[in-house]
């Protein structure tokens, strides 16, 4: 990330990150994310699973972030929507809106 920001910033806003699969990776992101924050600046996160909600939750406190809010995302809609996937028709029950929320602050 350092080659491609030069400055610094005061939101940053990550949506379904696939932290539960890829737990090192996510890990790295976050740090970097918290050396580009200023002072006082927002990390939002938004997980469509509960797993990956948590293990944001754990990786980031353990960073140092100040948790604000951690919960539901009160926006998600759940919705029967149909079409064809994989050639087969079927109504999916919610579409890829993220379910959870968290947003930090940089200590």
């Amino acid at each position: 990330m350092d080659k491609y920001f030069n400055c610094k910033f005061d939101v940053v806003m990550t949506r379904h990150s696939n932290v539960y699969f890829d737990t090192d990776r996510w890990r790295k992101i976050y740090e970097k994310i918290l050396f580009l924050l200023n002072s006082g600046g927002i990390l939002i996160i938004t997980n469509f699973e509960q797993r990956e909600f948590r293990s944001s939750v754990e990786i980031i406190e353990d960073l140092g972030y100040k948790v604000k809010v951690k919960e539901k995302n009160l926006f998600y809609e759940e919705r029967n929507i149909p079409g064809i996937f994989g050639g087969v028709f079927m109504i999916i029950s919610r579409i890829s809106k993220d379910d959870w929320i968290i947003i930090a602050e940089k200590a």
